[in-house]
């Protein structure tokens, strides 16, 4: 319990030492475009006019995020709150990591990734960034030691923990809301009777889209049409795929007018207002373009996945280069190695594999920043501190490293 503190504390004072240099060197109020987004829908949320933008109500962004900046508003002032909020997230997802790691592959490998992630430049640099990823990383992981402590233990409550936090992290990030339906098909995989699976299933199934569902609802009977979670993936997929795009070019944030130049005939809407034959005109157009361009197709889905994996982004500074490239590479390496090491017991670490996959397939057609791989790279750190901790028990007591072992 002391060592697990202790890393809480380092963590967390590794992301507020990284909050006072922001602020001593005048970027502590620099916010993206997009965090300024989420701060308006904050304000409107706090008012009491609802999720609207410019007086219009809005589902182009999902609604955790703001909800959480709104209730730290009244509390401290912006974006500061935020950044000390995510420090302590952040700190806790190194925790939860702990956990993770522990009942995957014991208290051995749990300390070993959670120091992983304590110290990963990109875990502590989404700190100062007014962006989802902290806090729905956060939810990932504990969601998935649930998911890990269901399948080892067979008790609904895991189950229904899961469902309920998944549905959260979907509330938090939109585009992994088509992952789920393979956690459900892994349930139903299990080594049960067909109506206890089918039980197992309903107890994630359930909670997850009470969740969902009320925001769900909210949207289709504002919008009059079916909506997942948001209306914004026509843009998005639009984006990465027409005429003029160059499927990234730093591996940081996508820029149109950089990595997109829209034609003259779509207009870019400046606000989050919902427009919705402007969507399906732009969709269309993405369509039309991968059906008369596959080879263009493929060839920007090459690229997407080099700028999206890449070892740090281009035009970064030299040191923060250094610092993504020197805390990256090796937990890739070492994290692919743990998972060839556990390929043959797949059907126990299919969400995690599962996730990887989604994720890497999902952002080579959709735009690839690399801050969209870091929701995987905790899983990636659990793998790298299972082959660490193997590698050193090897050495240490000089015996073969055993195949296939599952703890």
């Amino acid at each position: 319990m002391r060592r697990i503190a202790a890393i809480f504390l380092c963590a967390l004072l590794i992301r507020m030492a990284l909050i006072a240099a922001w602020y001593q060197w005048g970027s502590g109020d620099r916010i993206s475009w997009d965090g300024g987004g989420y701060y308006v829908l904050a304000k409107n949320l706090l008012a009491g006019k609802g999720f609207q933008w410019e007086g219009i109500a809005t589902a182009k962004r999902p609604p955790l995020y703001p909800v959480f900046i709104a209730g730290l508003l009244p509390w401290s002032p912006f974006p500061l709150g935020v950044y000390i909020a995510q420090a302590l997230v952040g700190a806790l997802s190194c925790v939860a990591l702990f956990g993770l790691g522990q009942v995957l592959f014991g208290r051995r490998a749990g300390l070993a990734a959670s120091l992983l992630m304590a110290f990963d430049y990109v875990s502590i640099r989404q700190t100062v960034s007014v962006m989802t990823e902290t806090v729905f990383v956060f939810f990932l992981i504990v969601s998935f030691y649930c998911l890990i402590r269901s399948e080892k233990e067979r008790k609904n409550r895991w189950l229904i923990g899961a469902g309920l936090l998944s549905g959260a992290a979907c509330l938090t990030r939109d585009v992994f809301i088509f992952f789920y339906p393979c956690i459900v098909l892994w349930i139903l995989l299990w080594k049960e009777t067909g109506r206890i699976r089918l039980y197992r299933a309903a107890a994630f199934l359930i909670p997850f889209l009470l969740v969902i569902g009320p925001w769900i609802l909210r949207n289709s009977l504002l919008f009059k049409r079916p909506v997942l979670i948001t209306t914004g993936v026509p843009a998005l997929f639009y984006l990465a795929n027409n005429p003029t795009t160059t499927g990234g070019t730093t591996g940081g944030d996508w820029e149109v007018g950089l990595d997109t130049l829209p034609p003259e005939d779509v207009k870019w809407p400046t606000a989050y207002t919902d427009q919705p034959e402007w969507e399906r005109y732009i969709l269309k157009q993405a369509l039309d373009f991968i059906r008369n361009n596959p080879g263009q197709f493929v060839g920007l889905m090459g690229r997407k996945i080099v700028n999206m994996w890449r070892p740090y982004q281009s035009d970064s500074p030299l040191t923060a280069r250094w610092a993504t490239a020197l805390t990256y590479l090796p937990v890739l390496v070492l994290g692919l190695g743990g998972m060839l090491w556990k390929i043959k017991c797949w059907r126990k670490f299919f969400p995690i594999f599962t996730l990887i996959l989604y994720t890497f397939s999902v952002h080579a057609i959709l735009i690839a920043h690399m801050r969209y791989r870091y929701p995987v790279m905790p899983f990636f750190m659990v793998f790298a501190a299972f082959t660490l901790v193997k590698l050193w028990e090897c050495t240490r007591v000089g015996t073969p490293l055993r195949k296939n072992e599952y703890v």
